[in-house]
């Protein structure tokens, strides 16, 4: 699936094929992994070679 600035991904590193769930941001030309988890230790990964997006989320689940 095609992603877009804004999308929940799901992003591979390739040093490890560690595995992660962050929404996709665009600032400044450059693209960046954000966790919504606001005390996640990497809270934001800037996007370069060492990391490729495998697809994106297409539903959210949320509890009211």
């Amino acid at each position: 699936m095609q992603w877009e600035t804004g999308d929940f991904v799901v992003a591979k590193r390739v040093r490890d094929q560690a595995v992660t769930l962050k929404q996709l941001r665009r600032e400044g030309g450059e693209f960046y992994l954000y966790a919504t988890n606001p005390d996640w230790p990497e809270r934001i990964i800037r996007m370069d070679e060492e990391w490729s997006i495998c697809g994106r989320a297409r539903r959210k689940i949320v509890d009211l």
